[in-house]
């Protein structure tokens, strides 16, 4: 009889729900403010998803002061 390794089987299966979008946020605070960054997946198109940008970093704008850019001179 020949000699089989017969390694066990794994399945792994992941379920995410994307009927909504999913936004997650970093945010960071520095000494002269804050920056953040903000992921969007799931949106059913690219419109969507730029609207969701915009009304995301127009709250967290008003919620997190950003941090200064220096000015070009």
């Amino acid at each position: 009889m020949p000699d089989l390794d017969l390694q066990p089987q794994v399945h792994h299966f992941h379920h995410n729900d994307l009927r909504n979008p999913t936004i997650s946020v970093k945010i960071e605070r520095n000494t002269k403010g804050y920056n953040f960054e903000v992921n969007i997946a799931g949106a059913n198109s690219t419109p969507e998803a730029l609207q969701l940008l915009d009304t995301m970093v127009m709250e967290l704008e008003q919620r997190y002061p950003l941090a200064e850019k220096p000015s070009v001179n």
